[in-house]
């Protein structure tokens, strides 16, 4: 067994309001850690979704929903010395943080006084922020005209974006357009906060085809009530003849991304996954923030279409996907534009840099 020499924290949070699209980040990146023989060290507030890190195989420990921001450092920074950790990867771009503009700011200039060397995830809307290397992984960020400071590396655009294993491991395999297309897969993403889920079901039950083979993913963030929501409609539309199944808490959305035809999914980062793996892509935002940029995503990279925002919908669910279904050559191309987009290396770029970094700091 690989003896880890050197320990990494990563303070990130998620719960069924925040989405787990942060923590599955940063979980990708703690796997890439773990290769070169570094600890990944999680630090993470008081919630169900924290036992997603233990599921992984990785040590955490939780601090209280109501930490401030002040103890919150404090609390991290003893950490930091339990385990001689130097770094400290936060992902906590999310609003209900980052509405607290003031604290929010102070919390990575403390983190810099107290002497750790400080990676961020994310783009955090002009907000002032103190950290060493500034990864905004996403789609236009190299274009975008930031301003950071002198000291901090940014490391900008889709080069950077943090795929797990599972994703890295699939960028050779084949990736098969069929044309007879009848697999649809939706995943909503790890909470699915706006019950969006429910509303694909209907939309796609509505179009009566009976060869359609529908997978639903449930995330670990989906609250009980939730769950239990989309499973008794999918327990009332198989007794209508259809053979449709619900995954629950998957660790291979890339194999199931690769099954299918076509994936109805949200907003968030799991667009670049679908790109990743080729599989041509209905997107359906959540937040209006997030449309705004799914709506130029799509636009300029034609590797999706985007409905738009769940409250306001350009077409039919059912009637776009079984259009998208029943066009092979649009399905090819945007196939084809998905995995031009990525080439599943972006953690390995990121992790060089934190090495190079952690080597000039010893």
């Amino acid at each position: 067994m690989m003896k880890l020499q050197r320990t990494i924290l990563l303070r990130v949070d998620a719960s069924p309001k925040l989405g787990l699209g942060h923590l599955m980040r940063c979980i990708a990146l703690a796997q890439g850690l773990e290769k070169e023989s570094v600890r990944p060290f999680f630090i993470i507030k008081e919630a169900k979704e924290a036992r997603i890190i233990t599921d992984y195989g990785f040590d955490s420990q939780t601090i209280s929903q109501k930490t401030s921001f002040q103890e919150d450092v404090l609390k991290t920074m003893r950490i930091a010395a339990q385990f001689d950790a130097h770094i400290i990867i936060v992902d906590l771009s999310h609003y209900f943080d980052m509405a607290d503009r003031v604290n929010f700011e102070e919390h990575f200039q403390m983190l810099k006084k107290h002497g750790a060397a400080v990676i961020v995830l994310d783009d955090y809307d002009k907000i002032n922020i103190a950290a060493d290397i500034h990864v905004i992984p996403y789609y236009g960020a190299d274009t975008m005209n930031y301003s950071f400071p002198r000291t901090t590396k940014p490391l900008l655009g889709l080069d950077y974006f943090i795929f797990r294993q599972e994703f890295s491991e699939c960028v050779t395999m084949p990736r098969t357009v069929r044309t007879q297309a009848r697999n649809v897969l939706i995943s909503m993403g790890g909470s699915d906060p706006a019950n969006v889920t429910e509303k694909i079901l209907e939309s796609l039950a509505e179009i009566q085809s009976p060869s359609l083979d529908v997978k639903v993913v449930l995330g670990r963030g989906f609250t009980s009530q939730r769950h239990q929501a989309v499973i008794s409609r999918m327990e009332k539309l198989n007794r209508m003849q259809r053979s449709w199944s619900v995954i629950e808490d998957t660790k291979n959305m890339a194999e199931l991304m690769l099954w299918s035809d076509v994936a109805i999914i949200s907003g968030g980062l799991i667009k670049y996954e679908t790109a990743l793996t080729g599989s041509p892509t209905i997107i359906i935002s959540q937040k209006e923030l997030e449309a705004k940029r799914c709506e130029e995503y799509a636009q300029k990279t034609n590797a999706a279409i985007h409905l738009g925002h769940f409250k306001n919908l350009k077409a039919n669910i059912g009637k776009a996907a079984l259009d998208l279904l029943n066009d092979y050559t649009a399905r090819r191309l945007m196939s084809e534009k998905g995995k031009n987009l990525v080439d599943g290396k972006g953690t390995q770029r990121v992790i060089k840099h934190i090495l190079e970094m952690e080597t000039a700091l010893v």
